[in-house]
């Protein structure tokens, strides 16, 4: 009850504070402004990667090379792992 308490009262100053202390600190913050059709990739994206390491490690794979691919490649960006598959 304290923490809802003080989250309700300093949420806004606080994260305004940290986002500062990240920018200045860590070269990171940047006010990414995602529209709905965005979150909705990223969303079909972590869903999608969630799913292949589940299938990874229950032996859901034809193969342990294939297995090694998938790892290999699995967060890579698509034009460097197009090729790889064939």
């Amino acid at each position: 009850m304290v923490l809802k308490a003080w989250w309700k009262n300093n949420s806004e100053e606080w994260i305004l504070q940290l986002r500062n202390l990240m920018i200045s600190h860590c070269q990171i913050g940047k006010d990414w402004q995602f529209s709905s059709y965005d979150w909705e990739l990223i969303q079909n994206y972590w869903y999608a990667n969630n799913l292949l390491i589940y299938c990874l490690h229950n032996s859901c794979y034809e193969t342990s090379s294939f297995q090694q691919l998938i790892e290999k490649n699995l967060l890579m960006p698509s034009n460097t792992s197009e090729n790889l598959l064939e």
